[in-house]
């Protein structure tokens, strides 16, 4: 099985890098892809250009479980964007396994902690407690175009989140889970809401 998502495997690989060498968090994974002639496996070996050609089962199912618990790891550490290549890293390992399942909630968990990396960076919790909490009026307005401001300044964010999410719901369909399914639509929904907010006439 493939994954159509548009990360490269070098970039999943350079996402391990800088997970793993304390590189800065906004780091672009593809500009940093192309700076690497090697990477490093798990355990600190290293090996030329694309990690996963080549291995067998047993080391895919290694691989998987690496890259989704540093994953974990690094997004509580507030490394989102290399907790994500991580985590798609490890959709890849699932869809070279044949396991869909695994590769769709991968996708889905790496949309959710570019969604988490949204609300922390924007505030969102504060700031739609506070419109909620503001009586009607001009300074109310400025608030609320202000917050407009804030959040659009994120919304790249959350436009990758929703491709990984569409591919999430493709995989789900091939193999259908309910649970997987509400999910993936929830984290859908905030993303559509947060437009509305933020494109309020499109």
């Amino acid at each position: 099985m493939k994954l159509t998502t548009t990360t490269t495997i070098m970039a999943v690989a350079a996402g391990f890098v800088i997970a793993r060498s304390g590189v800065k968090e906004n780091t672009s994974v593809q500009q940093y892809a192309h700076t690497q002639t090697s990477i490093a496996e798990p355990h600190g070996r290293r090996m030329e250009k694309n990690p996963f050609e080549n291995l067998s089962k047993k080391e895919l199912w290694q691989y998987y479980r690496e890259y989704r618990k540093d994953g974990n790891t690094l997004k509580d550490s507030g490394l989102y964007d290399a907790s994500v290549v991580l985590l798609l890293g490890a959709a890849e390992c699932a869809g070279k396994l044949d396991r869909r399942d695994l590769a769709s909630w991968q996708m889905n968990n790496a949309a959710k902690h570019l969604i988490d990396k949204f609300k922390e960076r924007t505030g969102y919790g504060h700031r739609m407690n506070t419109i909620e909490s503001m009586k009607r009026g001009e300074e109310k307005q400025r608030y609320i175009d202000k917050t407009r401001d804030v959040l659009l300044g994120y919304i790249e964010n959350l436009e990758t989140a929703h491709e990984y999410l569409q591919e999430a719901a493709v995989l789900n369909e091939q193999l259908p889970d309910e649970r997987r399914n509400r999910v993936i639509s929830s984290n859908s929904k905030f993303i559509s809401w947060v437009k509305s907010f933020v494109y309020p006439e499109s």
